[in-house]
């Protein structure tokens, strides 16, 4: 048995186990600077994202201004961003749906009926039970609200705060830097 690990005893396996001890020390040396350069990364990141969408944005939009160029080369520009979010239970599309329709935008809902499988055959008879769906394009909603608050033609017809809080339309304010 001892056989088996006699090349382990030679000083050039010594010296080969030595090299590749040293190259592992290296190697968790390098993962280490990763692991702690990414971690000032995630920092910077979420640094520069705040300042980017809360601070200055509200000095841009304080002062009026929208565009401003740097003394040192470069170009900050103030942005205006809109999500929406739709909440998609019934109680809520319910809700969206009569506003919708309330304030000029039944053309942005699209119309089906739901029937129960069991119910196929007679489908083509009158009379058959089924559940009326109301689905909404979210990019073309957030579109419509966009109009509507005036960012789109500049004539506004209503408020963020109007808009039902289940469809979650928000205006964000970014400033990009192109540098």
């Amino acid at each position: 048995m001892s056989d088996k690990f006699d090349y382990l005893t030679t000083e050039s396996d010594k010296n080969i186990l030595q090299n590749l001890v040293k190259m592992g020390e290296h190697l968790k040396a390098l993962k280490l600077k990763v692991i702690e350069l990414e971690a000032e990364y995630k920092q910077a990141v979420k640094e520069h994202d705040y300042y980017a969408s809360s601070v200055l944005p509200m000095e841009m939009f304080n002062a009026g201004v929208s565009e401003i160029k740097l003394m040192s080369g470069g170009v900050m520009t103030y942005e205006r961003k809109f999500y929406c979010q739709p909440n998609k239970n019934a109680d809520d599309r319910r809700v969206q749906v009569e506003w919708l329709r309330a304030n000029g935008g039944e053309h942005l809902i699209k119309e089906s009926a739901k029937v129960d499988s069991s119910q196929m055959d007679k489908l083509k008879a009158t009379g058959i039970p089924y559940a009326e769906v109301d689905d909404l394009n979210t990019n073309s909603l957030k579109a419509f609200f966009k109009d509507k608050i005036g960012a789109g033609t500049g004539v506004a017809q209503l408020q963020i705060q109007d808009i039902p809080e289940s469809f979650h339309f928000q205006e964000v304010g970014f400033v990009n830097i192109e540098v």
